[in-house]
């Protein structure tokens, strides 16, 4: 948890320290434009070095400012970053943890956008990374056969690029091989993901089928691939070299694999983003991330969250729901619009912020 917290000159946050030692729940509200994910985005910026915006750390200096600071004591330890454009960013740790490598094993910040919404329905690429995420770090084997495919794939690329068909195929043979194993460890990573999303219906009665969440996967190989095991799937790439070479070396690049396949979610075995609202969307999406961290809680401990206007569009029921579910997470910071009392009941320390300076209500 976040026990103390410390901005300086971040963004419109001009100066501020807030202490939120055994706080759970923190609530910052304030209209637009005041400061609310400013404020998120210190927290997120001073453990991952960098933004959730994907902005670069000049960005986040406001106007004919020098430098930003921002610290924070955590699990022990103090943390303190300075960045200035003339010295770059520098960075101290001390106490239980002598680094930031060190400590942030031990601590995750997780940002969660307004737009969660768009996290499984709209970009393949945006589906795929937070998949394969997960996948990555819960199977064992999964970071290398990742690692691989990605080299194998560059080699393959380069090759189409120089229009060498020859090499292209032989790089072609490696990749269907390593590209069968990646695609059962997603069709691995989908079925406990979506069992933990099954495990939360009780959560949420008001949505009807989400105890029956299941999943699709697409392969860009034009064939269906539901459960479809290693092999079958890469005999179907490399029948496909021979079929689509005169395309690929058109493009300079690979056009099907793993790193074009897609795949939807389903609820009741209908397409959870054609069939049901954008609430109920959300909803779903939250909880697929979520069953993520919880998935490897016993791995990489549970995160802190940052919940950015994340319960906009959300009923106070499905609202109520979620909380329940974040009650295991050591700690969250959300913002919103407007102060609201059906949070009172679940211990919120209420802030209010105007103009970058935010106050205890």
């Amino acid at each position: 948890m976040i026990d103390r917290l410390w901005v300086s000159t971040f963004r419109n946050i001009e100066k501020g320290l807030w202490e939120f030692k055994d706080v759970k729940r923190i609530g910052i509200i304030g209209k637009n434009g005041n400061g609310k994910s400013n404020f998120l985005e210190s927290i997120y910026t001073l453990v991952n070095s960098k933004s959730f915006r994907g902005c670069p750390l000049s960005d986040l200096l406001p106007f004919e400012v020098s430098k930003f600071s921002l610290g924070m004591d955590t699990l022990n330890t103090r943390i303190y970053t300075e960045f200035s454009k003339e010295k770059g960013r520098v960075v101290e740790v001390s106490g239980q943890y002598s680094d930031m490598t060190a400590l942030k094993r031990n601590i995750q910040i997780s940002y969660f956008s307004s737009d969660i919404v768009r996290l499984l329905s709209e970009s393949p690429d945006a589906r795929r990374r937070e998949l394969d995420r997960f996948c990555k770090q819960y199977f064992p084997e999964a970071a290398a056969v990742y690692s691989r495919y990605d080299a194998v794939l560059k080699q393959k690329n380069k090759s189409l690029k120089h229009q060498n068909s020859e090499m292209a195929r032989i790089f072609h043979d490696q990749l269907s091989d390593i590209a069968g194993i990646l695609v059962t460890i997603r069709q691995k990573g989908l079925a406990v993901i979506t069992a933990k999303m099954s495990a939360y219906s009780d959560f949420f009665v008001g949505i009807k089928h989400l105890s029956k969440v299941g999943y699709t996967y697409i392969s860009s190989t034009h064939e269906s691939d539901f459960h479809t095991d290693d092999v079958v799937y890469s005999h179907r790439m490399k029948r496909l070299y021979d079929r689509y070479i005169t395309a690929e070396l058109a493009a300079g690049f690979s056009l099907y694999g793993p790193h074009r396949d897609d795949f939807i979610l389903l609820l009741a075995g209908n397409s959870l983003s054609r069939f049901y609202s954008r609430g109920v969307n959300k909803i779903s999406n939250i909880l697929f991330r979520l069953s993520t961290y919880d998935l490897m809680k016993d791995r990489l401990g549970l995160p802190i969250l940052l919940f950015d206007d994340v319960f906009a569009e959300v009923d106070d029921d499905n609202k109520t729901g979620v909380l329940a579910i974040l009650e295991k997470f050591p700690q969250l910071f959300f913002t919103s619009l407007v102060y609201d009392d059906s949070f009172m009941k679940n211990d919120v320390n209420w802030y209010q912020i105007h103009d970058g300076v935010m106050d205890k209500i």
